[in-house]
């Protein structure tokens, strides 16, 4: 269970604790389940940094599939993570703005899935991490 709550804060990046807490926290528990993780990747979610074995990387794909990040077709499912955005700031429209940029950005950025849906996962977590950073003007 601890190492889930680490995995859960890692995931705050993208997703928002308030729109889908229980959700989350099972997506992150079924999918620790199917994947060996080891401890190494658990301190670097903790430290919000990326997964370095394939295990870690695909735990990340299959809570971002679960969550309905990565569709069954294996695209980035930019319309989802709005709508996260649309209830994490629902009371300021500079923000809201803002976030919905920078989703729609990182849904131009990302090509569809290739063969390794556990990079993929990878990338989609990137580009929001990156993005996060940025500026966007309104």
């Amino acid at each position: 269970m601890k190492n889930s709550l680490f995995l859960l804060a890692f995931l705050g990046i993208f997703v928002n604790n308030e729109a889908f807490g229980i959700g989350k926290e099972m997506a992150a528990m079924q999918c620790k389940a199917k994947f060996r993780v080891p401890y190494s990747d658990i301190e670097k979610i903790k430290n919000r940094q990326m997964p370095e074995t394939r295990e870690g990387k695909c735990m990340m794909a299959c809570i971002l599939k679960k969550l309905k990040v990565i569709s069954r077709d294996g695209k980035f499912q930019v319309n989802t993570v709005k709508g996260w955005i649309a209830n994490k700031y629902k009371d300021d429209t500079k923000k809201l703005n803002r976030a919905y940029a920078k989703a729609d950005a990182c849904a131009a950025e990302l090509p569809m899935l290739g063969e390794d849906e556990c990079e993929y996962a990878v990338k989609i977590l990137e580009c929001s991490r990156r993005r996060k950073k940025l500026k966007v003007s309104t």
